[in-house]
């Protein structure tokens, strides 16, 4: 499934560290049964559907691109840049006005850039995942979530993946 509708609000962290997401009223069934046709139906055909500012490339400016996990990576980016800096990947404001404007033309709203970025080998990461080009992301969501183990491990925190 694609949740296509990642962001701060859709985590919940247990006391224990047990991660859940919630709200899954945009999934997309990728495996075979498809859901777009339900949303389309309560939407209308081309309607951007989603959160702005956690909205992939893709998703906040459909072509003919098949959409995959690729999508979900990005959203995930955004909430990872957001941990890592404090500020949100993509001003909202800004974002909006790329969307509905520029609907025809292929320019993802522009990174904001932090001074410093935190954690290097995490901000890579989250930078990779934000790739506005699909083909340079995480090809799955199971290997950004790797990726994110391998260097908590590797700093030490503490973390041990289940």
């Amino acid at each position: 499934f694609l949740h296509r509708d990642i962001k701060p609000q859709n985590i919940l962290v247990s006391s224990t560290g047990v991660v859940t997401l919630l709200d899954w009223g945009l999934a997309r069934d990728i495996s075979g049964a498809d859901r777009v046709e339900v949303i389309e139906a309560h939407c209308g055909p081309g309607v951007i559907v989603g959160t702005p500012g956690y909205l992939s490339p893709e998703r906040a400016l459909p072509m003919d691109e098949v959409e995959d996990e690729r999508s979900d990576c990005w959203s995930l980016g955004a909430v990872l840049y957001g941990l890592l800096t404090g500020v949100p990947a993509v001003d909202v404001t800004a974002a909006q006005r790329s969307i509905f404007a520029n609907r025809r033309h292929r320019a993802a709203p522009s990174l904001i850039a932090p001074a410093r970025l935190p954690a290097p080998a995490l901000s890579a990461i989250a930078l990779r995942a934000l790739a506005d080009d699909p083909e340079q992301r995480f090809p799955t969501v199971a290997r950004l979530r790797q990726a994110i183990s391998d260097v908590l491990v590797d700093l030490n925190y503490g973390y041990r993946p289940t």
